[in-house]
């Protein structure tokens, strides 16, 4: 049983500091000088092959597309509408999406727990791979995460205040769901988590019966309706692709799995993915109190979906990062509370070491060719191009440029013998 809410909800001793007060904090300016030189960066580097296919979609605008819906194709259509077209425009509406990111972790983390730990979790929101590398790119996935934390900044206000929670506040949830869905279809977790979160606390269960409550899925199917609109008019192929594309011929791989779990331990440091789930096991073990009940909701519901799929069909690294956002929290409040205890130290001292140097090393990597140079060094072993994901920024204007001449001399080879007009495809867009 949930005990009562003035033991489980950090009392408000605290106030917000000021913005200048906050830059006082060396993690807070830490991460902001690297968010600021993220957004520089964005201005420099050419457009990946993923990035390019986003914006690709803006050339022919629609309710939705075949893999995604439209959201982010809107605001880069948007933006280039307002700047022109450049890759800064093409970046800019994921640039802001980052930067209130991450003021909405850090305020979450300060109702939720005090400015102690709001620091810790920032910086690490702001460090750690999954969520720092492609923060300034065009992915669906940096819109999402805007909405996934504004979703829980609503919700947690809801947790804090349950008597006073009324329609407009199931309402604004729903809108907010709404858009989320608008992004990508994975945001369906956060109705998962939310009704599990008032399901299973004492002052809010009693809102299942309330048609308030119920109304906010008319609220967020009307939003996201451009997905149906679109998929009605093409015989619903967005959800015949993520529901069986993805796992055709799919088998039961263990080989598979533990490069899913490599490759979570790699984008969120081998040290933060251990922490993370010992921060989890940590919650629900405290789950008694609403903030640790909380976290619990909104992480297992996506964590349990992300980490049974890999066992019999393919897998993104990143998909399973919204479930790590309440597990930071948890962690950073582990962090806080135990930093006098020397293993717990050594711990923090080695995690925050550790996504420094990885930071420092992919940086260094996108701006100059320096892992063929390392693999040189380490290994006697030819180099490969595609193990260095910073290649994919580079060459596309030349290979363009290559793939224009090699078409036109098709075409006026077609013209000369009286052939349709060709064009060049492949089989995928990398």
């Amino acid at each position: 049983m949930v005990s009562d809410l003035k033991d489980t909800v950090k009392a408000k001793t605290e106030s917000m500091p000021s913005p200048l007060e906050l830059l006082r904090e060396p993690l807070l300016l830490f991460a902001v000088l690297m968010i600021s030189f993220r957004v520089v960066l964005a201005s420099f580097i050419g457009l990946s092959d993923d990035e390019a296919y986003y914006w690709d979609w803006t050339r022919e605008i629609a309710w939705s597309y075949y893999d995604h819906p439209g959201l982010t194709t809107w605001m880069v259509a948007l933006s280039q509408k307002v700047l022109g077209q450049s890759v800064f425009a093409v970046r800019l509406p994921s640039i802001l999406c980052a930067v209130v990111s991450s003021y909405l972790f850090f305020r979450l983390s300060f109702r939720m727990f005090g400015l102690q730990v709001a620091k810790t979790a920032l910086f690490l929101f702001t460090f750690t791979p999954v969520f720092g590398f492609g923060s300034i790119l065009v992915f669906p996935d940096i819109p999402l995460l805007l909405l996934w934390l504004l979703f829980m900044n609503l919700s947690w206000g809801i947790a804090e205040a349950p008597e006073r929670v009324g329609g407009k506040d199931w309402a604004l949830l729903a809108v907010v769901l709404g858009f989320a869905m608008l992004e990508k279809y994975p945001a369906v977790f956060l109705a998962v988590s939310l009704l599990a979160f008032v399901a299973s606390h004492q002052h809010l269960r009693r809102y299942l019966r309330s048609p308030s409550f119920w109304s906010g899925v008319l609220i967020a199917s009307v939003v996201a309706s451009p997905i149906l609109i679109w998929n009605l008019q093409y015989d619903f192929p967005s959800f015949q692709y993520h529901l069986t594309s993805p796992h055709k011929g799919s088998h039961l791989s263990f080989v598979r799995y533990g490069q899913f779990l490599a490759s979570q331990a790699a984008v969120l440091t081998p040290l933060l993915f251990l922490g993370a789930f010992y921060a989890l096991v940590k919650a629900f073990q405290k789950k008694s109190e609403t903030r640790w009940l909380y976290l619990v909701c909104f992480s297992l519901p996506p964590l349990m979906v992300f980490y049974w799929q890999p066992l019999y069909s393919n897998f993104k690294p990143h998909w399973p990062a919204p479930a790590y956002l309440p597990m930071l929290i948890g962690l950073s409040a582990l962090f806080v509370g135990k930093l006098g205890q020397g293993k717990w130290r050594w711990f923090w001292n080695t995690s925050v070491l550790f996504v420094v140097l990885f930071n420092l090393l992919f940086y260094v990597a996108l701006l100059t060719p320096v892992m063929p140079k390392l693999h040189r060094a380490f290994s006697a072993s030819d180099w490969q191009a595609r193990f260095d994901i910073t290649n994919d920024f580079y060459g596309w204007p030349e290979a363009g440029k290559k793939a224009s001449k090699l078409l036109s001399k098709l075409i006026s080879e077609a013209e000369r013998e009286g052939l349709p007009k060709p064009f060049l495809a492949t089989h995928r867009y990398q």
